[in-house]
């Protein structure tokens, strides 16, 4: 299935949790927020939702400045 990673396109397996979507890409820590079709997931959730065909997902990191 296909999803969208930060406006880019992504092939995933059919059955896959964000958790395992992050892993996959290297998203570890928590120096990140992540949306999915444009609603905040809290991080205890990740592992308990499954991605769909066609979901957003933006992945937001901190940064300095002003």
């Amino acid at each position: 299935m296909k999803v969208w990673l930060n406006d880019e396109t992504k092939q995933m397996q059919e059955t896959v949790t964000l958790q395992q979507a992050l892993d996959a890409w290297k998203y570890t820590g928590s120096g990140f927020a992540v949306a999915i079709n444009h609603e905040f997931v809290p991080k205890q959730n990740y592992g308990a939702i499954k991605l769909k065909a066609g979901d957003k997902i933006d992945i937001v990191t901190p940064m300095q400045g002003g």
